[in-house]
């Protein structure tokens, strides 16, 4: 029986400022918008009370079910991952790379690649980006594996683990295959609606496992570039990855991403469905059954494990990211002006 939200979403709608914690005057004068017709915005885990009886008996749940307010999804997936405190970076890679990372004050990024949310921890934002991700690796699987997904469908193994299988015997930098996974445009942190993707550098030596590899690096160099800029952004140095969605299952995807990125990465047993683990502990914690999401995410959250860097591989990537930085500066001065 009532109207309420919460900051990481709400700060979204240019409606509410997240600096003074009050509705934007200027903006809802600008549209003609008045206070009375928005939501009250309340902190994320607040408790606001029981369910309407008539509710509870068409959904047949208790009446004494109690109401907490939740969070924008990378929040509560950043908590069920145990990303709460500054220098954990997650990743989440399922169609697209949504990367998050928390800070104890606003960044306003001048360069508009990292926005700055509402925390569901007093006094904490939420740095949220995001670029392509698995759905390139989907197209290379529909179009260019099309045998591997035969095989998936007549029963066999699953495509994207013979996909792995072939790029595991492809050595680090692909034999200078490249990649630009701007299939549909650029994300963070080059954001450009306009930019194309690119294979470049194939000759003759070249196979079908080369090609596999390469989209999974291009990926990993994407994320590496994140990591580089938010670093650059919040002064907050990265300590490790934390890596989430279905990505977070292929085992040398991982390894390609803690090698590009030189930093451990680490894959959680929650990580298919940390975003419910983390919406869970935000509602234990308006009920009163622990004391903070930052405890409770750090008891909760188990690591399942840990890829280190691989350093023989480091001059490999080295060369590999600049490259790819070279090539994205090429692009960025032939963008069609639309």
């Amino acid at each position: 029986g009532k109207i309420c939200g919460e900051g990481s979403l709400w700060c979204t709608s240019y409606l509410w400022d997240i600096n003074t914690k009050k509705w934007w005057g200027e903006m809802l004068q600008f549209l003609g918008v008045r206070e009375d017709q928005l939501p009250k915005i309340v902190e994320t885990s607040s408790n606001l009370g029981t369910i309407i009886p008539s509710v509870a008996k068409e959904l047949g749940l208790p009446e004494s079910l109690n109401l907490v307010m939740g969070g924008l999804d990378q929040l509560c997936g950043a908590i069920g991952a145990g990303n709460v405190t500054p220098g954990i970076f997650s990743e989440s890679t399922g169609a697209v790379v949504a990367v998050c990372t928390m800070s104890d004050k606003i960044v306003l990024d001048p360069g508009g690649e990292l926005p700055c949310f509402f925390g569901a921890v007093p006094g904490q934002y939420l740095l949220h980006a995001a670029a392509k991700g698995g759905i390139i690796y989907r197209w290379l699987r529909d179009v260019l594996c099309t045998e591997e997904l035969a095989i998936q469908q007549g029963g066999g193994p699953d495509a994207y683990s013979l996909m792995d299988e072939q790029a595991s015997k492809i050595p680090a930098g692909s034999e200078g295959l490249l990649v630009l996974p701007f299939f549909g445009g650029a994300g963070a942190p080059e954001t450009d609606q306009y930019a194309k993707g690119m294979i470049y550098g194939l000759g003759l030596q070249h196979t079908k496992a080369h090609m596999i590899r390469a989209f999974m690096e291009a990926v990993a160099v994407n994320i590496y570039r994140m990591v580089q800029y938010c670093e650059k952004t919040t002064g907050i140095e990265m300590k490790e990855i934390r890596s989430l969605g279905g990505g977070a299952s292929s085992p040398l995807w991982c390894q390609i991403k803690a090698d590009v990125i030189g930093r451990p990465v680490v894959t959680m047993k929650n990580g298919q469905d940390s975003a419910c683990l983390g919406a869970a502990m935000i509602a234990g914690v308006g009920v009163g059954l622990w004391p903070s999401i930052l405890e409770i995410a750090s008891e909760i959250v188990e690591v399942e494990y840990i890829y280190l860097p691989n350093s023989q591989n480091r001059a490999a990537y080295d060369e590999l990211a600049g490259k790819y930085a070279l090539m994205v500066d090429c692009i960025k001065d032939h963008t069609p002006n639309l």
